[in-house]
């Protein structure tokens, strides 16, 4: 399956992966699974995994339209933040799209694009309030 996604309810962490060839059909499939899983709910960390993509056929208007399911349950998730993992030049371009049309419509700020898994949780890290953070 090209996409899938994982939630760690102790971290509060959302990971979704994306493999092999990547549809809109696919990113909207599991969009309804994550939103059809009460156990999945605000405050949330999500880690979006591009780096086992190999090619894709999404277009700015998917992007878009997932944005906009993203919108029609932002109540539900009003506490989110996306960091999208995305290692080569054509996976970002496409990340930064669908960050700038989430950042336009939903999260100001909430959404970033990384070139490494590593940068992106740490960013995730310090976004985590200190109620939320892990006792050392």
């Amino acid at each position: 399956m090209p996409a899938d996604h994982s939630w760690d309810e102790e971290s509060r962490i959302l990971r979704i992966r994306l493999r092999g060839h990547v549809t809109n059909e696919d990113i909207l499939g599991d969009a309804l699974k994550i939103y059809g899983d009460s156990r999945i709910r605000a405050p949330i960390r999500e880690i979006i995994d591009l780096r086992e993509v190999e090619s894709t056929s999404l277009t700015i208007n998917d992007l878009r339209n997932l944005v906009q399911m993203n919108v029609s349950h932002a109540e539900r998730f009003e506490e989110r933040y996306q960091a999208l993992v995305a290692p080569t030049d054509e996976l970002r371009s496409m990340a930064r799209s669908f960050a700038t049309f989430s950042q336009m419509h939903l999260w100001p700020h909430r959404t970033r694009v990384f070139e490494t898994l590593c940068d992106a949780e740490e960013w995730l890290s310090s976004v985590m309030s200190e109620e939320e953070k892990p006792a050392k």
